[in-house]
């Protein structure tokens, strides 16, 4: 342990070398000193980088068009939406959420794809809704864009 001049001492026969209380001390001090460095600079450098589109990927998701066709009994609309890259990154998925109204319900449908989309390029992806109903028809105000997410 300890004695009178403040050194540790190691046990005896295994061959350990004794080091200076004080001595620890200054070893753990500047340990913890170069850590709490180390967070305070990445704290820094990633406040520097208000705008994320430069390492994030961002997008925005449109209603480019729809159309609505009877098929064997049902009615399906197509849904056309245009993805465009804004960011300075590549978009290597995305996810897109659609709301849909008709005169007589709410439809809500999802995509997801794992798809390369370059800065300042776009990509159009359909999204089919089989209505429950031959008579329903899409209110064009109530088609919107409800989420969308990309990586």
């Amino acid at each position: 342990m300890f004695d009178d001049d403040d050194t540790l001492k190691a046990p005896e026969g295994n061959g350990c070398l004794a080091a200076t209380a004080s001595g620890l001390r200054d070893v753990l001090a500047k340990g913890f000193g170069a850590m709490a460095a180390l967070v305070c600079a990445i704290a820094i450098l990633t406040s520097c980088v208000a705008d994320t589109s430069s390492w994030y990927p961002s997008g925005k998701a449109e209603i480019a068009s729809f159309y609505e066709y009877s098929d064997l009994g049902g009615k399906i609309c197509v849904v056309t939406i245009v993805i465009t890259n804004t960011g300075k990154s590549l978009i290597n998925s995305c996810t897109v959420s659609i709301s849909a109204a008709t005169d007589l319900r709410t439809y809500k449908r999802t995509i997801s794809e794992n798809l390369v989309i370059l800065p300042e390029k776009r990509v159009f992806l359909d999204i089919e809704i089989a209505y429950i109903s031959e008579t329903e028809a899409l209110k064009p105000s109530d088609l919107v864009i409800a989420d969308e997410f990309y990586l």
